[in-house]
């Protein structure tokens, strides 16, 4: 997760700048899926790591139903990428 700073995503022809509060890559992760683009930054940025392993844990602590949402959402917004 992004703290400070800012981050360019390229993917295909396109570049997206990302700031604070934007999470990189748990999409992929939750799914299996290694990831399309390249990260590249021209500022000092300040990252939290979150293990992947804490979140996976929280998922499948939640009722199938919601962790079917959740995966839902995930895929979907993956569709668009």
């Amino acid at each position: 997760m992004i703290v400070s700073g800012e981050v360019l995503i390229n993917h295909e022809e396109k570049t997206y700048q990302l700031g604070a509060g934007a999470v990189i890559g748990l999409s992929e992760g939750i799914v299996g899926m290694a990831s399309k683009y390249s990260a590249t930054t021209n500022t000092f940025v300040e990252m939290k790591i979150i293990p992947f392993q804490k979140v996976v844990s929280i998922i499948k602590a939640l009722p199938p139903e919601l962790q079917a949402i959740i995966l839902n959402i995930v895929q979907r917004n993956l569709q668009f990428y």
